[in-house]
């Protein structure tokens, strides 16, 4: 019997749709031998169903292929069938007298997309939920940074107590390392933007020799 070599099970029916025959490979697939089936009709053995999940009511009478079929093997547990078939007409009368086709079982297939499809909704929450925090946490440090760089220009500017040399530098210091912080802020804004490919990028000179000086004094 050929039939034993397909991955697919083949199955026929007549005229009103029970089950005439099946092959051995049912068993692997739904746990039951094929005279345990025989007499009965999809119908009772599940629901046929579109990809959208809706029931979907099969017209035997015309050809058909890899329609969803749910249904339970001997255990229970729900399997997920794509069956095929064609009609079969009495060459002489050309009367209906029954259907034939093939049954490919793809739960793990089915499950498989299912899990993909449920990993790929988590990352994106957790993806938003990383670009929501990093916008929230930006907003919340630009606060605490106002103060400060607001007092540093005010001590700037102050003409009745004016600094020393020393509080000047270090005033400059604060004031330099505030601004870079608002700046690195800003580039943690960008992050949302670089995700949803809206990111402009922008060429400018640079001077590497003011840039290495103000990380010396940094450092220093």
């Amino acid at each position: 019997d050929l039939s034993r070599l397909a991955a697919e099970w083949v199955w026929e029916t007549e005229a009103q749709g029970h089950i005439t025959y099946l092959s051995e490979r049912v068993k692997d697939s739904l746990g039951f031998i094929p005279e345990q089936i025989a007499g009965k009709t999809f119908q009772d053995l599940g629901v046929f169903y579109t990809k959208g999940g809706n029931a979907h009511i099969v017209d035997m009478e015309r050809p058909f292929r890899n329609v969803r079929f749910k249904t339970l093997d001997k255990s229970g547990a729900v399997r997920v069938l794509k069956v095929s078939g064609l009609p079969y007409y009495n060459p002489e009368s050309w009367s209906f007298e029954g259907s034939y086709g093939i049954c490919d079982d793809v739960t793990e297939r089915e499950q498989n997309i299912i899990a993909l499809h449920e990993a790929k909704e988590q990352a994106d929450a957790a993806n938003a939920a990383k670009s929501t925090f990093l916008s929230s946490m930006s907003h919340e440090l630009r606060t605490p940074l106002n103060a400060i760089l607001g007092f540093g220009q005010l001590l700037e500017s102050n003409p009745e107590e004016p600094l020393t040399e020393a509080q000047s530098t270090g005033l400059a210091q604060i004031m330099g390392g505030g601004r870079r912080l608002i700046r690195l802020i800003d580039e943690i804004l960008d992050l949302a933007k670089v995700e949803a490919g809206q990111l402009d990028v922008e060429t400018d000179d640079v001077l590497v020799a003011a840039i290495v000086e103000e990380c010396r004094e940094q450092v220093a």
